[in-house]
């Protein structure tokens, strides 16, 4: 099973290169968007390493964009299209590292799109 350390030794560099800050928290390896609530998380399981797209505060930034931009489907778009990346990138350095990997990103853009129906129902 690979370690937390090993992990963020291969997912540092893309982090860096993506202007994520990358942390080890709780067992996990996190890389935190710059501006947005989302992150990737990189977890070691008994079967290798659950990359994940997740959010904290998802409810107030959808709220934002919507109150303060002009397209916010288009911008959370963007920022969901590149977290999805990042996390697709993150497997494949695991993989490419010789670790079992394996990638859920579907849930987490999902729910924010569900988020935003909803606030821009209530507008």
């Amino acid at each position: 099973m690979a370690s937390t350390e090993e992990i963020r030794r291969i997912l540092e560099p893309l982090a860096r290169r993506r202007g994520y800050s990358i942390s080890v928290e709780g067992g996990s390896v996190w890389m935190l968007h710059p501006e947005a609530p989302f992150y990737v998380e990189a977890r070691p399981t008994g079967q290798g390493v659950l990359v994940r797209v997740g959010y904290r505060g998802l409810r107030d930034y959808v709220r934002e964009l919507v109150d303060s931009v002009a397209d916010p489907r288009s911008v959370l778009e963007d920022v969901l299209d590149e977290v999805a990346m990042v996390a697709h990138e993150a497997y494949t350095a695991l993989r490419g590292a010789g670790i079992a990997a394996k990638l859920e990103a579907r849930e987490a853009v999902l729910d924010a799109l569900e988020e935003l129906e909803e606030a821009e129902e209530e507008e």
